[in-house]
């Protein structure tokens, strides 16, 4: 049997350079050899493109609906929802929010053998919407996902979607699904009451509820040599996926305040970005018609500024204060995320999502898709960020914060684990 340290040489050749032993269970590490750990699987089978659609049982709006995955041949590459709904009603004018708008705080979750791989938060799902995707495929989500100016919106009964792109970060590098038991991997969502997710101009409650609920699988065919390579592979030392995994948390102020300052010291690894999302607390928390919004707060004013640091360093990121709108819209471009906060939508307005991108790597929306770090900070509890305003905000605000650390799956036929890469 292989010592520690001869087992710490193997994960290192193998992309990960430092394991907490005391974190890890289910498997024997030491007596796997690390060559056959995958990061990435890529089929070379030429298969054709594939789609198949799978039904919730009895979905509902104000519940978590969890759907359990077949063993079929397809490479998944996208996940979509497919919401078969009825019209709004409850208010005059009443409309349908965007669909990821429809997500609640327990968010989206992927699964494998009952275990919790990746967590979305609501934040994470709207704000990955804007900035992992150029505006050819922004456009294309918003026309499928109800994300239009509130005149054009619908409330019609009918078919509405939702881009699951943020659990692809795990699941677009997993091999094929038959590689896997039935019932192996499963999606939970979260969805809020259709009084949470309807706008309208009269004060009453909205009303509208889903008739049919389907989990689009869309991929390319694999060969049954290819789901064998893979399913021998979770039979022996496992397969290994690294990815961004996200970590939310959501504070709050008041609308007299003049500065903030957001600890997240029950984090440790390498930190790769963060996204900030200030929203009005009303909208979000809204149950009537009139009240149901998704606004967001900016801070242009060049005394209105933000350190992020570490609580030893509060401005180790940029070595000072800096304005919010230089963070926002300057200091990463397209480079490191795909899209941005400001961007022009599918009907030719320009728009401000006011979505605050913080990143530490140089290719933020490529390390997302690939599970790679090309740049981080290291921090073990303590983690923070500050605001300061020159003018007081005048709503009361939530501040959502994603926090993306770069981590490893080991998935086996038996189970999995994860720690972090260092």
């Amino acid at each position: 049997m292989a010592t520690q340290v001869e087992t710490q040489t193997q994960l290192q050749k193998a992309g990960v350079s430092q394991v907490n032993h005391t974190q890890l269970s289910g498997i024997d590490l030491e007596s796997s050899p690390a060559t056959f750990f995958h990061q990435k699987i890529r089929s070379d089978t030429g298969q054709h493109k594939y789609s198949n659609s799978i039904s919730f049982s009895a979905p509902s709006l104000g519940q978590d609906n969890r759907i359990y995955l077949p063993s079929i041949g397809v490479m998944p590459e996208q996940l979509v929802l497919e919401f078969s709904m009825g019209a709004s009603a409850g208010s005059t004018a009443s409309k349908y929010m965007p669909t990821y708008f429809w997500i609640g705080n327990n968010g989206l979750r992927l699964l494998y053998k009952n275990t919790v791989v990746y967590h979305a938060s609501q934040a994470e799902v709207e704000a990955d919407f804007y900035l992992n995707n150029d505006y050819r495929e922004l456009h294309r989500k918003q026309a499928i996902s109800n994300d239009l100016k509130d005149a054009d919106r619908s409330g019609a009964e009918g078919l509405y979607y939702l881009d699951l792109q943020p659990l692809m970060k795990v699941f677009s590098h997993i091999g094929s699904l038959n590689s896997y038991d039935a019932n192996a991997w499963s999606v939970e969502v979260d969805l809020k009451p259709a009084a949470k997710i309807i706008s309208g101009d009269q004060a009453n409650a909205g009303t509208g509820s889903i008739s049919n609920l389907n989990l689009l699988i869309i991929g390319h065919q694999a060969s049954a040599e290819f789901a064998m390579g893979i399913r021998n592979k979770l039979n022996s030392s496992g397969l290994m996926v690294q990815f961004l995994q996200s970590n939310f948390q959501r504070d709050e102020y008041a609308a007299s305040a003049t500065s903030k300052t957001v600890t997240l010291n029950q984090l440790e690894g390498n930190v790769s970005g963060m996204l900030i999302l200030h929203r009005v607390k009303a909208g979000i928390d809204g149950a009537v018609a009139t009240v149901v919004k998704d606004t967001y707060k900016s801070f242009d004013g060049a005394s209105d500024t933000i350190e992020v640091g570490r609580s030893s360093n509060p401005v180790e990121l940029y070595g000072r204060a800096v304005p919010e709108k230089q963070v926002r819209l300057v200091l990463n471009g397209n480079k490191t995320f795909a899209g941005l906060p400001t961007y022009v939508d599918i009907d030719g307005a320009k728009i401000s999502k006011n979505i605050v991108p913080i990143s530490m790597a140089d290719k933020h929306s490529e390390d997302s898709k690939n599970g790679q770090s090309s740049g981080h900070m290291y921090v073990k509890n303590d983690l923070q960020f500050t605001y300061r305003w020159g003018t007081a905000p005048n709503t009361a605000n939530y501040v959502d914060t994603c926090v993306f650390i770069h981590r490893y799956l080991i998935l086996r036929s038996d189970g999995v684990f994860s720690n972090n890469s260092y």
